[in-house]
């Protein structure tokens, strides 16, 4: 192939340059993330039972729903929520499992379940929704001047901001987080009793009166002969106002008398559902977050969204104005920016190592041009592949810089080397050079591409890392082959030429000093080769060493981010009121203010946090300033642990439990930062023993230094009222049950009742008690029910309400009751140290007793079981390629046995750091496994070669060390230079490319450094086990090998 692109060189030029033009086209249309799609797919099932308690909910459609949806195909774990008036069941398939069809199955088992839920729960339907990641994205609406309420501005979002964001490219979803207006019907339990009246009369007249009529047509066919129209019945109006609705007739005489709606119930357009609230900034907003499609590229979408709310923002009402409180994409361009930004510096140092090698600046530029081309090809079979472009990819693109200098390193300089000791002209020199590195080139290609393959095959959400790290590092590397054969000799060609400057001042000192050093290390290996197996045997306790670090180190699954981004979740006592939370909010956001924080907005979603749902829980999003104006001492580390210990202290705080954490970097596998668990049981009926179970944990737990903070979620006692009916009473008084029913339904829940057309939407009718009428237990005796004889009865009479502890939340897991745990590692403690310090806590409280890891904890336990095989498989396939290249089953253990060399390097440096063994390490392992193998492979090679040419074993190694030491430190520091901007960066991502780049460079250090010296000790060892392979052509004389 090299000798084809020699005599047409134009044509290599061309396809370098149909190359560049793919790669050119393919980044304005690759979807750019921050992370790729590493969660497996989730479907979330959401129901509604107005009124029902927690028990309720979870006996009634929790329970129901589950049933339905074992067996489904692809099903990993089910986990379920059930809440007063609320039932969520997160049903989480495994890795590669089609999002959407799993999202049809888990249709089609909700419609089997849905005749065995209650009415009222069919009625207002079970939503099915494919969870994407967190939102990217809070919008929220705003009134300047104070004149629109929350339900206003969220009424105005719903019908024009909502319907304009959700037609928009890239936008998934769209959440609001502030209800709408609805008719809300708010009758008088003592009006409806002085009128002999009951809800259900209420509701039954709302119905009569708002249903649809379709009176149809006079005259239409068939007609009677000589009908001389036909003409359409037009429909009394329907009722469009709380007017109209107030004027329904619940109950008529015959003298014309009437009661009206209005005379027992106050009619207004008030909000659908008082759960949830926002604020931004301490004022009143209506909040809604936005999430991303599958494959968008959220950099495109968030500037899609400005622009769409640009253009909005000029026909809002006057004095509404809209503000972007939190935006991911902002830290995903910082992130991929200070990327890009390293991958310039890595070009630039990998640029000034080689010049400084070659001493030629022509020849210098041919691996430089060969870079750019591959790295555009490898954008433009990313893109082919439909994977996105993400700092996991581009981490990889930096890798590969120093690595695809390589084989263009090895034609330059042996063109070089021929026309320089055979006097032949470049064109000559380019097609001899390529005869005889063209194997070894595809040889050191192909070990190199072999150690990625098993990362490719790897399942779950580490998987998907690795897979994308391997396709990256594997496709550049391939293409680099390819221009190497191809572009490089063409260019060397026609740039080389002979009769070069000798290299002078600085250029000249180094060439001397190497060659001087070159002379000192043949002196340092042959004095090694005298001592042999006592070197070796150190080496091997090295080895051994580094082996009990590597399994001592502290586990861990991704870095801790500066996203930019805090959050404090809010917790006040059991059976806190709405109004008490958003007060605390308002004096939480105050200090703030006094403490000089650097936020830049504050938004709180009150009635939610990560814990569930409840009046009494609130989330308040921080978003800091942007990270150049913070700078290192406000990094937000620094900000967390200030406002931690200032929460801590601040007397405002009262009894609310205050929460503060770091946004996750990863929203997908959770919203927070802390160890996710689940405790379960299988005890039946066992859930007072495993919150007791819970709280000795979490009392072991907190009194552990491994733990900074850790506490239960859900399942906290919350003040209940048990109502109990003598229905035997009440059948003695002539009441039908139903109608108990009805009348508690209506009066203490909020009963969806009917629909109202008005601006051009569907409202709904909803009928509740006011507020003044069910704020008591007494007030129960003040609501009456309509006998069999048409008096009106007390449900006092056969009704009590008595005080007690409820559950505002109940857990189960894979239909194991189960509780909610989230614990914060201290500072300095690696998560896998917590892991299983908290594991060996759950065993401490029996047999009974198991733990459930969820989001990031189980991906990173998953880890940590699959890195063995991993680590096992490269080293297979690394020795599989070298038994094939070398015909030999014993001398392919020479180039392995160098790869602990690499290890202890990349073992020291991240431990001299304290940093964890996270996924980033353990792909760095990888990588170094396959460089610390090429650079023992371009050394046994050459011994290979010297031992067909009659050299005794240990003279080869001698001899073969010395001469391949210029290219093993050249290509080397080429990759070890192209790593440093990762190892020191700073900023946003910086702690992703810390991890990445501590670990390469550490092991490629120590694969270089130990490597260089324990190389050719290896091979004169392993070699008295194996006979060099006869040639069938005449062989070279050691002097005329290649240079690399």
């Amino acid at each position: 192939m090299a000798q084809f692109f020699l005599r047409r060189p134009a044509f290599a030029w061309v396809l370098a340059i149909l190359t560049m033009v793919a790669g050119l086209v393919a980044l304005n249309s690759i979807p750019v993330a921050q992370y790729p799609a590493v969660a497996p797919p989730t479907v979330i099932l959401y129901a509604d039972y107005p009124g029902a308690t927690a028990r309720t909910v979870e006996d009634r459609v929790t329970a129901v729903l589950e049933q339905q949806m074992h067996g489904i195909p692809g099903l990993l774990y089910i986990d379920s929520s059930s809440e007063a008036g609320t039932a969520t069941v997160t049903i989480g398939f495994r890795q590669g499992t089609d999002p959407q069809l799993a999202q049809v199955n888990v249709r089609n088992r909700v419609s089997q379940a849905e005749p065995l839920l209650p009415e009222v729960v069919r009625r207002g339907g079970v939503y099915v929704d494919q969870a994407s990641a967190s939102p990217f994205m809070y919008v929220s609406l705003i009134s300047k001047t104070g004149t629109m309420s929350e339900t206003a501005l969220a009424d105005y979002a719903a019908g024009t901001v909502l319907p304009m964001l959700r037609r928009l490219p890239g936008i998934g979803k769209v959440e609001a987080y502030s209800a709408e207006y609805a008719l809300r019907v708010w009758f008088n339990p003592d009006q409806l009793n002085a009128y002999g009246l009951t809800t259900a009369d209420v509701e039954a007249a709302i119905r009569a009166r708002n249903g649809s009529v379709t009176p149809g047509q006079l005259g239409g066919a068939p007609s009677k002969p000589g009908q001389s129209y036909q003409a359409v019945v037009r429909p009394p109006a329907p009722l469009a106002d709380p007017e109209a609705f107030g004027r329904i007739v619940l109950r008529s005489a015959a003298d014309g008398s009437a009661v009206l709606l209005r005379d027992v119930a106050r009619v207004e357009m008030a909000a659908a559902d008082y759960r949830y609230s926002s604020t931004l900034n301490g004022r009143e907003a209506a909040s809604m977050g936005l999430k991303l499609a599958d494959g968008a590229n959220v950099l495109a979408t968030s500037r899609t969204v400005r622009d769409a709310l640009d253009e909005a923002a000029k026909a809002f009402p006057a004095g509404v104005a809209y503000d972007i409180s939190y935006d991911t994409a902002h830290f995903v361009q910082s992130s991929i920016s200070r990327v890009l930004m390293t991958l310039a510096e890595a070009t630039v140092l990998v640029f000034l190592i080689l010049y400084l090698f070659l001493g030629n600046l022509r020849a210098t530029l041919i691996p430089c041009i060969v870079v750019p081309v591959s790295l555009l090809g490898t954008v433009a079979c990313l893109y082919a592949f439909g994977l996105s472009l993400n700092v996991i990819t581009l981490f990889g693109v930096v890798l590969a810089i120093g690595i695809l200098v390589d084989d263009a390193i090895v034609v330059v300089e042996n063109v070089e080397r021929i026309m320089r000791e055979e006097g032949v002209d470049a064109f000559t020199a380019a097609s001899r050079s390529m005869r005889e590195v063209s194997g070894a080139l595809l040889a050191v290609t192909l070990v190199l591409c072999a150690v990625f393959v098993p990362m490719a095959f790897l399942g779950s959400a580490v998987g998907v890392i690795y897979r994308h790290f391997a396709m990256t590092l594997a496709i550049s590397i391939a293409f680099s082959l390819f221009f190497a054969l191809s572009l490089a000799p063409a260019m060397c060609a026609s740039l080389l030429r002979h009769g070069a400057q000798p290299a002078r001042g600085p250029l000249a000192w180094f060439e001397h000093r190497f060659t001087a050093f070159t002379t000192r290390y043949a002196g340092w290996v042959q004095r090694l080769q005298q001592r042999r197996l006592r070197w070796l045997a150190v080496y091997l306790a090295m080895a051994a060493v580094c082996a009990v670090g590597l399994w001592q180190l502290p586990s861990g699954f991704l870095p801790e981010e500066d996203t930019g981004e805090l959050v404090i979740d809010v917790e006040l006592p059991p059976g806190s009121t709405q109004a008490q939370t958003r007060e605390t909010i308002a004096q939480l956001e105050q200090w703030m203010k006094q403490e000089r924080l650097p936020v830049k907005t504050s938004f709180a979603l009150l009635g939610w946090n990560s814990g569930g749902s409840g009046e009494q829980r609130a989330s308040v999003f921080l978003s800091l300033d942007d990270w150049k104006l913070r700078g290192r001492e406000n990094a937000a580390d620094v900000v967390l642990a200030r406002l931690t210990k200032g929460l801590e202290e601040w007397p405002g705080r009262g009894d609310a439990q205050l929460y503060p954490y770091n946004g996750t970097a990863l929203p997908e596998l959770g919203s927070t930062s802390g160890l996710d668990m689940r405790l379960v049981t299988r005890l039946e009926g066992g859930r007072p023993s495993l919150y007791a179970a819970r709280d000795k944990l979490i009392e072991r737990a907190k009194a552990d230094p491994v733990f900074a903070e850790v506490r239960a979620t859900a399942g906290q006692p919350v003040p209940a009222l048990d109502l109990a009916i003598d229905y035997r009473k009440a059948e003695s008084f002539g009441v039908d049950t139903e109608a108990i029913h009805h009348a508690l339904a209506a009066t203490l829940g909020s009963r969806y009742i009917d629909e109202l057309a008005r601006d051009g939407r569907v409202r709904r009718v909803i009928l509740q008690a006011d507020a003044p009428f069910r704020m008591q237990p007494e007030d129960l005796a003040r609501l009456h029910v309509r006998n069999a004889q048409g008096q009106m009865v007390s449900l006092g009479a056969f009704a009590t309400l008595e005080w007690g502890n409820g559950e505002a939340t109940l857990e189960r897991y894979n239909g194991l009751i189960s509780v909610r745990i989230n614990a914060d590692v201290a500072p300095g403690t690696s998560t896998g140290t917590a892991m299983t310090r908290l594991e060996s806590l759950v065993r401490e409280l029996g047999p009974d007793y198991e733990v459930r890891w969820s989001g990031r904890a189980f991906e990173q336990q998953q880890s940590g079981t699959q890195a063995p095989w991993l680590f096992a498989l490269s080293m297979l396939f690394i020795f599989l390629c070298l038994v094939a290249l070398y015909e030999s089953w014993t001398l392919p253990l020479a180039v392995l046995a160098i790869v602990p060399a690499g290890l202890v390097g990349a073992a020291s440096a991240v431990w001299l750091r304290g940093l964890p063994n996270d996924v980033y390490f353990k792909v760095g392992v990888i990588v170094i496994m396959g460089l610390a193998a090429k650079n023992a492979i371009l050394v046994v090679e050459y011994a290979e070669q010297l031992r067909r040419n009659g050299l005794e074993r240990v003279q080869a190694a001698t001899q073969a060390a010395r001469q391949r030491l210029r290219p093993v430190v050249m290509t080397s520091l080429a990759f070890i230079l192209g790593v440093v901007p990762l190892a020191i960066s700073t900023g946003p991502g910086a702690g992703a490319q810390r991890a990445v780049g501590t670990g390469v460079l550490g092991g490629m250090l120590g694969a270089t450094i130990l490597g260089t010296l324990v190389i050719p000790l290896l091979y004169a060892w392993i070699a008295r086990w194996s006979k060099a392979r006869a040639t069938t052509e005449p062989a070279e004389a050691p002097a005329s090998e290649p240079g690399a």
